[in-house]
């Protein structure tokens, strides 16, 4: 929801989603950043990573992509998260600090993406779950 409303809010001053992110990402100079909430980031290059992404992702050819799918009656789109919270509570075989659910994911030179989820299993629903999230 919050980077729903980053675009919004780049929408409405005119300026580019992406510039609204950089402008807003903490500086490595800035740690520890201590945020509004409970959290202090001790590292983080986030800028870099942003920029990273948007390499591997190859946004500058984006929009002859978008293109090229629109002659075809297709839609394409390119999200954007900056979301650096931690998604799930730590796990109960876990210290309290340590979460032991991960999300690799790989994207290869041919843009393919492939994404593995595991996590301590805590209901009878997660190995469904987690195969319709890949799935998506």
């Amino acid at each position: 929801m919050i980077e729903r409303l980053v675009d919004l809010a780049a929408d409405q001053l005119g300026i580019d989603p992406v510039e609204l992110r950089r402008r807003n990402t903490i500086p490595p100079d800035a740690m520890p950043f201590k945020t509004g909430l409970t959290f202090t980031y001790d590292s983080g290059e986030f800028e870099k990573n942003m920029d990273m992404a948007l390499g591997m992702a190859d946004a500058k050819g984006f929009p002859a992509r978008r293109a090229e799918a629109r002659k075809h009656g297709k839609l394409r789109g390119l999200g954007i998260s900056n979301t650096i919270e931690r998604a799930a509570a730590p796990s109960y075989e876990a210290p309290r600090s340590v979460s032991t659910a991960r999300a690799p994911s790989r994207c290869s030179p041919e843009r393919a993406i492939t994404a593995r989820a595991t996590r301590p299993r805590s209901s009878r629903s997660s190995p469904r779950t987690s195969a319709s999230i890949r799935a998506k």
